[in-house]
């Protein structure tokens, strides 16, 4: 089956790894909700310990960390320093491989020998990494707000490129990528549910109210349209994994139908595809729905089917433009005439700060209208604000204004670095893993990632694309799992190709 060669076996054994897991997750679970002295610390020193013993499976269950990054807890009751779950884990991780490296030299060799190889390989994706940490370093030295700058360029650089480091070293197994994978997906259906609890019991603390019959969820989240963000993320992912095989091999329609892992993967949709359709998300709704179509015209691969959809979606556009339009621009959704008004001060903000930008988290500082030289003011020249004008907004609501802002011209240069090294890397491990033993897992896997890529993208066309503590953290997953999952192709095809020498020669 799908899922047993998704998953193979590893050196310990599955009860202990389950254990271990189970103890993870449960001294975490306990740590959030029944924080008191001194069990909470205890709880830590637990989970420490168990990642200690099995660091591979505490990195891969990390995401299960990434939606609460809104709730910061103190080490101890009554603490003044607080950090979220996924500050912890982190930090628990680092500090563990750490240790490791220092009293278990054979392991410093192994792992420096593992991440040589994927550096040669993925070159170019270290390097534009590199650009990155420096543009948003130099930024700093230019925010207006610099203590603010410098907890997001925590939360928002550090910290992903050290789980993107620890991806790299530890996640080394088709096994490995598989509990992590599994781990994202788990942590946004628990997201998904919480969302769907407040609307079903109207708890109004999490609602967004729009109208006395309309409501917004937004689970664990401040905000419907960050919810919104994890959908993004993960649908494209269980659409790449179920629709395979379902449309272009009729024949073996019952066989597909007959694998747990499409099953799991349609279970897992149910209560996100609700969630998605009560955070009234339109950007998550377009992005996701383009990404749905484009895996269908990949599934399908029939040039008239192509064609006859483009037809009806270009004609249908331009029939029904003023109703889309009306659809983007109802309240409680952000007016386009704000939209203009963000973007218009984002360019005025990048004309007077065009090579270095302002920081990490400065754009509200310039932005809301009591600010010194407020670039809303500005973007006004005079006129009215909006109807739903909001002086709080954070960002942009664009990712080519949010990096140019944020971490200037060399910011944007690094994106585009990344994104490209990602593209190369993800298109040259699909055509890798096409001659391996169950090679099209991974092939569906690879193509569900660059979806969701996709759909983050379009979504950031209107919103916010990776300036988010769990949006950085899933968008350096992606970049370590591609390059990861091409050294596991590579590494099979060159045992099976010594494997085929030796049966030659005997």
């Amino acid at each position: 089956m799908l899922v047993s060669d998704l998953t193979r076996s590893d050196k310990r054994s599955k009860s202990a790894t389950y254990l271990i897991g189970a103890g993870l997750c449960a001294s975490f679970a306990l740590f959030f909700f029944q924080h008191r002295s001194p069990a909470s610390l205890w709880l830590l020193i637990v989970a420490a310990m168990l990642a200690w013993l099995c660091l591979d499976l505490a990195v891969a269950l990390l995401p299960l960390t990434f939606p609460y990054y809104h709730d910061l807890l103190p080490l101890v009751a009554g603490g003044s320093r607080a950090f979220s779950l996924n500050e912890l884990g982190i930090c628990m991780c680092v500090g563990a491989a750490l240790l490791r490296f220092l009293v278990l030299p054979e392991e410093w060799r192994v792992t420096r020998a593992w991440i040589q190889t994927l550096l040669q390989q993925g070159r170019p994706m270290f390097l534009a990494a590199l650009l990155l940490l420096l543009a948003s370093s130099l930024a700093l030295l230019v925010s207006p707000d610099r203590p603010a700058s410098l907890h997001a360029y925590r939360q928002q650089i550090i910290e992903p490129l050290l789980y993107f480091l620890l991806v790299l070293c530890y996640i080394r197994t088709r096994a490995d990528v598989a509990r992590m994978s599994g781990s994202l997906v788990i942590s946004v259906v628990i997201a998904a549910c919480f969302g769907i609890a407040q609307g079903l019991l109207h708890i109004t603390t999490g609602l967004l109210i729009v109208s006395p019959t309309t409501f917004r969820v937004d689970g664990p989240y401040p905000g419907p349209n960050s919810l919104a963000f994890l959908f993004d993320r993960t649908l494209p992912i269980l659409l790449a994994l179920l629709l395979p095989g379902l449309f272009r091999r009729p024949t073996a329609r019952g066989f597909a139908w007959r694998d747990p892992l499409r099953w799991g993967c349609l279970v897992a949709l149910v209560p996100l595809v609700w969630a998605l359709y009560w955070t009234d998300s339109r950007g998550a709704e377009v992005a996701l729905l383009t990404v749905f179509l484009l895996l269908l015209i990949f599934e399908v691969r029939h040039r008239l089917v192509v064609l006859v959809a483009a037809g009806v979606g270009a004609v249908g556009m331009g029939l029904f433009w003023s109703r889309v339009i009306r659809l983007f621009n109802v309240p409680g959704h952000g007016l386009l005439s704000e939209r203009l008004l963000l973007w218009k001060a984002g360019w005025l903000m990048i004309r007077d700060s065009f090579w270095l930008g302002s920081g990490l988290n400065s754009f509200n500082t310039r932005y809301r209208p009591d600010a010194p030289q407020s670039y809303a003011l500005k973007a006004l020249n005079g006129q009215a604000f909006p109807t739903d004008y909001s002086p709080n907004l954070l960002h942009p609501h664009n990712f080519l204004l949010d990096f140019w802002i944020s971490s200037g011209l060399p910011g944007v240069l690094a994106l585009a670095w990344l994104l490209w090294a990602f593209a190369t890397i993800l298109v040259r491990t699909h055509h890798l893993c096409a001659g391996l033993r169950q090679g099209h897992v991974l092939q569906r896997l690879l193509i569900g990632i660059a979806g969701s890529m996709l759909a983050g993208l379009i979504h950031g066309l209107v919103d916010n694309f990776y300036f988010a503590p769990d949006l950085a953290m899933i968008f350096w997953l992606f970049m370590g799992v591609v390059l990861v999952v091409q050294n596991i192709a590579r590494r099979e095809q060159d045992a099976g190709a010594r494997d085929s020498s030796a049966q030659q020669q005997v």
